[in-house]
């Protein structure tokens, strides 16, 4: 939960203060270093579940821990971006796939 409302805050102030977002209308928000977002979620207990690719061809991957998680999928230039809308509470992760 409270990784959940750091991101918040955080997803917040760069939709309302920085450059880095792409659409700021939608709420989505872009962040460059990539390496650091993955780092912090791991810090968080969030782990990898799957990456995957769309239909339409943008790859995307979900992170969760056993209370929440968030999906993230990779822009054409290069940076991981998410949405208040990507992100929730893990009903379930199935361990044995």
């Amino acid at each position: 939960m409270r990784f959940l409302f750091s991101l918040f805050l955080a997803l917040s102030m760069l939709c309302y203060s920085s450059t880095s977002t792409i659409a700021q209308d939608n709420y989505l928000v872009c962040l460059d270093d990539v390496e650091s977002v993955r780092e912090t979620l791991k810090n968080e207990n969030k782990k990898l579940i799957f990456t995957g690719l769309s239909i339409t061809q943008v790859p995307f991957e979900l992170w969760a821990s056993t209370n929440s998680y968030i999906i993230f999928f990779l822009s054409y230039d290069g940076k991981m971006c998410t949405s208040p809308g990507m992100t929730g509470q893990t009903i379930q992760i199935n361990r044995n796939i």
